[in-house]
């Protein structure tokens, strides 16, 4: 019987598809088997047999379906869905599909014309925005099937790029999604300051390589150190209670008359005036510094906690002595004492005296007239005096991602801090 092709365009090319009935009777026919070149080699040079089907319900005719390998097949075999996805559908003889990379190919066992995949964020040659990401292969229509197999190619954008709000951080957090060609073995995260990359496993063709950045409102790398808003709060501190003056106070009596024994007594007590601060919680501020580096804050002069002197308790000593030796009788009055002072600070204090002089013939008399300044008074006492003036009361260190840390320097507020 006459054979004559059937034309079933596959592209816009001249890879066509199509197929002829043949009488199935003939035994050189029935013999044929895929792959077997179109018998009209000058007509159709690159055509081989792919499929046989019967044409009529008796059997006596069959359908020889022919096609050739597909040429240019970039120029028409995409698809883009919402864009954000390239696809790219290849009819690939399956004799020359062997799931390897060029790179693979070169370096293992030559085939001739093998369809081999691009390296992974190659860009696509007409859509350059989008990279190549990974193939996926499924069987081919029915007609095709015995030859070749489909080779699904997708591209994306190979660089994702979302910028969010860091609370913690106060300040922009940049996150780059790439795809990069995949590794035989898991890789440890890198960290550096103010940065993070990881990668997560993809497929056996990439890999997504994910770096989160803490940058400034313009986009760029944030400057470290830097500093987040200050913070006003409320803070209890025990304040020492401070001195101010101390006066001896003291009174003494004489009698003496003919005949008789002279008499004399004292009597002396302490009076000090002790001031308490001011009552609490006090106002203070709390600044928060971002750095890589956590003793470069706290060593910084203007963030050491400030050494409120201690409290001490001092001691005044008195002693006196009286006497008297006549025909009448002898007569004495002797004193000696250590008074303590409750626990304060303090500058040199002067020990004031208040009492009538006393000229009493054999009396002596002596007591503590200084008391020395409490190391570190006077520095204390002019922060204390200054308007606006703040005291470092804590600093805070604490880990945060991205290898950095957050140093916290609690300052409160102590002008006038003494009624």
């Amino acid at each position: 019987m006459q054979r004559y092709p059937i034309f079933d365009v596959a592209s816009p090319l001249r890879d066509l598809v199509f197929y002829e009935v043949v009488d199935y009777n003939i035994k050189s026919n029935r013999d044929m088997e895929y792959g077997t070149p179109h018998h009209n080699t000058q007509a159709y040079p690159n055509h081989q047999l792919v499929y046989i089907t019967p044409n009529d319900k008796e059997g006596k005719t069959y359908r020889f379906y022919y096609a050739a390998n597909r040429d240019n097949q970039d120029d028409y075999n995409w698809q883009i869905s919402d864009g954000s996805t390239l696809e790219r559908t290849y009819i690939v003889p399956r004799s020359l599909y062997y799931g390897r990379s060029a790179a693979e190919a070169t370096t293992s066992s030559i085939i001739p014309n093998e369809f081999t995949y691009p390296v992974v964020g190659t860009a696509d040659i007409r859509f350059t925005k989008y990279s190549f990401v990974d193939d996926s292969v499924i069987r081919s229509d029915e007609q095709l099937d015995s030859i070749y197999v489909t080779v699904k190619r997708r591209f994306m954008e190979n660089k994702e790029v979302d910028i969010v709000w860091s609370e913690e951080f106060d300040r922009y957090v940049k996150v780059t999604k790439e795809f990069i060609p995949a590794s035989v073995n898991p890789e440890i995260p890198t960290f550096s300051a103010g940065e993070f990359i990881e990668i997560k496993q993809g497929n056996t063709f990439f890999d997504v390589k994910i770096t989160s950045q803490i940058v400034d409102s313009t986009g760029e790398a944030q400057t470290l150190p830097y500093s987040k808003a200050v913070i006003p709060a409320l803070k209890d501190f025990r304040f020492p209670s401070k001195l101010e003056s101390v006066t001896l106070n003291y009174m003494w009596a004489y009698a003496a008359s003919t005949g008789n024994t002279p008499s004399y007594s004292e009597e002396y007590y302490f009076n000090w005036k002790i001031v308490n601060a001011r009552g609490g919680p006090y106002e203070a501020e709390i600044t928060r510094h971002i750095t890589a580096d956590p003793i470069q804050i706290t060593s910084a002069a203007e963030n050491q906690v400030y050494a409120v002197p201690n409290t001490v308790r001092e001691t005044i000593g008195v002693h006196y002595a009286w006497f008297n030796a006549s025909t009448n009788g002898n007569n004495t009055s002797a004193v000696a004492r250590e008074i303590e002072v409750p626990a304060t600070i303090h500058s040199e204090i002067n020990i004031n005296v208040n009492g009538v002089a006393n000229t009493t013939a054999g009396r002596t008399y002596s007591f503590t007239t200084t008391l020395a300044e409490t190391p570190g008074f006077d520095d204390f006492n002019t922060l204390i005096t200054t308007a606006n003036s703040k005291m470092v009361i804590g600093v805070e260190t604490r880990k945060l991602p991205y290898n950095l840390y957050e140093v916290s320097v609690i300052r409160l507020k102590v002008s006038n801090i003494y009624l």
